[in-house]
């Protein structure tokens, strides 16, 4: 189809640009809720922006979109996990948001990357 990138959500996230594929099949929580997609594609719109930007040379390859894909996923997971860890089955969707920023923070704001 050229020139685009797939996530396919499952019980492992399989993300493809028909030339790299990558998989995130971090654990996340065994309950899911409505407006985790939109959690996700809020994710994927910034860490795609993030990544276009990056700078002169772009990202090594797999490259930007795949790159983007796979930190989203990643993120919504965690943020998954976490609510569901202080939340149970009773998580919604604003659970998850709240845990953006420690989860973020965890993954991706130092040198040990899960």
């Amino acid at each position: 189809m050229g020139n685009i990138t797939v996530v396919h959500k499952g019980a492992q996230d399989i993300i493809s640009n028909g030339r790299y594929i990558e998989l995130c099949d971090t654990i996340g929580a065994p309950r899911r809720c409505g407006g985790q997609g939109d959690l996700l594609a809020g994710a994927l719109a910034t860490f795609l922006h993030w990544s276009m930007v990056h700078g002169p040379g772009g990202l090594p390859p797999p490259g930007p979109t795949v790159t983007a894909a796979w930190g989203a996923c990643r993120l919504a997971r965690g943020c998954a996990l976490q609510s569901y860890n202080q939340n149970g089955r009773s998580s919604t969707t604003t659970d998850l948001i709240n845990q953006i920023h420690s989860e973020f923070a965890r993954l991706f704001e130092n040198e040990t990357y899960l």
